[in-house]
């Protein structure tokens, strides 16, 4: 039987719906947390490899395209890029990203 809309969990950081690859949101704000964590233990880390880690942690065997690519992309209404974490060298964008001051608050075991 198909899931329906209003069934699914809501994912707070994006307003979306939970992923239909990955299931219900652990808890409110779990995206979030969960990159900052993995962004303090392996800084530099570039978007792929951070989406990849939040899959897993998702419990998925793959990323699929464009998976919460929002949270690496400078936007007013979803302003973690930047705030929490920015770029290594904005010049060079593939060299990866770095926690920021604010960033660092959301760590839960530094």
């Amino acid at each position: 039987m198909a899931r329906r809309k209003f069934d699914m969990a809501i994912d707070p950081a994006t307003g979306q719906y939970e992923s239909a690859y990955a299931g219900p949101i652990p808890y409110k704000g779990y995206n979030i947390d969960f990159i900052a964590q993995y962004l303090y233990e392996n800084p530099g880390s570039g978007m792929t490899k951070i989406r990849t880690a939040l899959a897993k942690s998702r419990g998925m065997d793959h990323l699929p395209p464009g998976w919460h690519t929002d949270y690496f992309y400078t936007n007013p209404s979803k302003p973690w890029a930047g705030r929490l974490w920015k770029r290594v060298d904005d010049s060079k964008p593939r060299r990866g990203w770095v926690l920021t001051l604010q960033g660092y608050g959301r760590v839960k075991n530094p």
